[in-house]
Formats: structure tokens, C-alpha cells, sequence
């Protein structure tokens, strides 16, 4: 496993996947001794931090696309570019062709599992970046081995006639087309399974919107909003983030003095506090985020207020008005 990835990330040449086509690897042998364990080790750390960040449930998401994008791709590239290479002068590798995607799929999960090593030193841009180049190297690396996998040309050979680019050319369509259904597919079973709107939540559970508090935070920085709250009402205050980070909401007297609080887990964009005030009267609303993209970057927040009367024929307040007990 290790020789065989140390040749495909050092020997882009055609005369390397000459050989591997001469060679015809054993398809179980490359599935279960190559593929499977590689896509396994790109995959471990992404999991690991994603089920502390977002729990295992979306952690699981993630590995069904990597072996979707990765596996499943590779069989089912495999197939297409059997059919389609006789129409451009190849030949049909049945079995073969799926030996090809998954070795090709090589530099794309080394890259992975490097660049995350990166972002947990602290590097992270570089470990996109890494990530990106083995996409592309990939797609280097495919244009290169399929004329020469498929005998549309030889090895070495330079002259080559439209059908090379142009399988080269369909077999990088499909694969962008299908990987991004894949994501597309994944990304709605998210949707469904694990992606809550608290507007919307808060709505069945028989509140109503009230008012509506826009701002642009910095980095740890907050906003104060004063508001007046009508007893009898119960309310629930959603502090909301455009990014994913900690989202933290205070409710506080006129006074100045702590009543409700309520911290979001990190990586996340909203929280909420519900409150039913003792009187009527005026009181604050903090909204902070945290952790952003550094000192100086800032990020879309809102504050929603929304309540829930206890008595009949409650006319919905403006958020403005001066209520008392009376």
C-alpha cells in the first residue's frame, strides 16, 4: 500500500500508468487492501472533530460521503468511462477501470489527512490549501493515465488526436457532475436529520415574532438593546450568528441586574433564553459571539424576540411602548 502510494504521488508520468494497466491489479485486492484502509485514515481525524463539534450523528453524515464521493465514485466512474471510451478509439477495461478512479483518488485523501494535521497545528490555511492541490493534482493525474489506461495513446507518446483531450475532458464532467450530486444529496439528508430553525420552532410552539434587533458583532464583542416586556407574557429571545461560533444571550433588569443567561456549545449559530417577567417594564437584552476569524473580522447577528401571551385578546406590543403594572 505504502509503494504503491509513494509511486502515484512521485511518478505523474504515462510510463507508471502504462504499467499499472499492464499490470491489471486484483479489483477485491485494490477495494479492501488500498482504497478502503486509505479512505478510512483521510477520514479518521475530520470524524474525530466533527463528532466533538457537532456530534456523532453529523460525524456519521460525513463518512457516508466520503465513502460515497470516494468508493462508490470509483465504481461508477469506472463504468461510465468503460461505455465511453470505444466511442473515442479506446477500449472497454471492464474491471479495470475502477482499479484506475480508485488510484486516482490517491492524492486527494492524502491531502486530506495532511491538511487537517495543519489546522490542528494551528496552520490553517495552509491545510486548505494542501487540500485543494490534491484535488488538482488528481485532476492532473486523470488526464494524464486515462488516454494511456484506455489505449487511446502510448506512453510518451505527444502527438494525440482530438479523442484524447476529449475523453480526458468528459471523464472530468462526470466526475465533477456526480460528486456534486453526491454533496448536494448528502447535504439534504443534513437538512432533514439535523438542522433546527428556532424561528420556526419557536412558531410551533405558539409563540409570535415580536421584534427584530440587527447588528454587526466583532470578534468577543456584544450588543445592548433595551426593551419593554408586558407581564403576563412568557418570551424567548433568540441571539442568532451568520457564522458558526459561540453565541452567548443575557437578560438583565433595568438595573443592571442578572436574570437569564444562556451560552451556545462552539461551533454553533444560535441560542435562546425563555423568560416570563415578574412586572411589566423595561429591561436588557446582551447579545456576544466568539471566536470569529480573528481580531478585526466581524459576523451578522440578530436578536428575535418573540412571545407568547397567557391572557385573551393580548394585543401584540410594539416593543417601544412604556408598559406598566397598571
Amino acid at each position: 500500500m505504502l509503494d504503491r502510494l509513494v509511486d502515484i504521488l512521485t511518478r505523474p508520468d504515462g510510463e507508471y500508468w502504462q504499467g499499472v494497466s499492464d499490470e491489471r491489479l486484483d479489483p477485491n485486492r485494490v477495494l479492501f487492501g488500498y482504497l478502503l484502509p486509505l479512505t478510512a485514515i483521510a477520514a479518521s481525524l475530520p470524524f474525530v472533530l466533527m463528532a466533538q463539534k457537532n456530534g456523532v450523528g453529523p460525524a456519521l453524515l460525513f463518512v457516508g460521503d466520503w465513502l460515497t464521493g470516494v468508493v462508490l465514485l470509483s465504481f461508477v466512474l469506472g463504468f461510465l468511462t468503460n461505455k465511453l471510451a470505444p466511442l473515442f478509439g479506446g477500449e472497454n477495461r471492464e474491471s479495470q477501470g475502477f482499479v484506475l478512479f480508485a488510484l486516482l483518488h490517491t492524492p486527494l485523501l492524502v491531502s486530506t489527512f495532511v491538511g487537517v494535521l495543519f489546522t490542528l497545528a494551528g496552520a490553517e490555511g495552509l491545510g486548505s490549501i494542501l487540500g485543494k492541490v490534491g484535488l488538482f493534482y488528481g485532476i492532473y493525474l486523470m488526464w494524464v493515465s486515462v488516454p494511456v489506461f484506455y489505449k487511446l495513446k502510448s506512453a510518451g507518446d505527444l502527438s494525440s488526436g482530438w479523442q484524447v483531450p476529449g475523453i480526458a475532458v468528459t471523464v472530468a464532467v462526470f466526475w465533477f457532475a456526480l460528486r456534486t450530486v453526491s454533496l448536494i444529496i448528502w447535504g439534504v439528508v443534513y437538512q432533514l436529520n439535523f438542522v433546527v430553525d428556532p424561528i420556526q420552532e419557536a412558531i410551533e410552539d405558539n409563540y409570535n415574532i415580536g421584534a427584530t434587533t440587527l447588528d454587526r458583532l466583532a470578534q468577543h464583542d456584544s450588543s445592548l438593546i433595551e426593551t419593554t416586556l408586558l407581564k403576563g407574557n412568557t418570551y424567548r429571545f433568540l441571539g442568532l450568528s451568520e457564522v458558526r461560533t459561540t453565541v452567548e444571550i443575557s437578560i438583565s433588569s433595568a438595573s443592571g441586574d442578572p436574570i437569564e443567561h444562556s451560552l451556545s456549545s462552539p461551533n454553533s449559530q444560535y441560542t435562546s433564553v425563555d423568560f416570563t417577567p415578574p412586572n411589566s417594564g423595561t429591561y436588557f437584552l446582551q447579545m456576544r459571539v466568539g471566536q470569529l476569524e480573528g481580531v478585526g473580522s466581524e459576523a451578522e447577528s440578530a436578536v428575535v424576540e418573540m412571545y407568547r401571551s397567557s391572557t385573551l385578546d393580548e394585543l401584540p406590543f410594539s416593543g417601544n411602548e412604556v408598559l406598566t403594572d397598571d
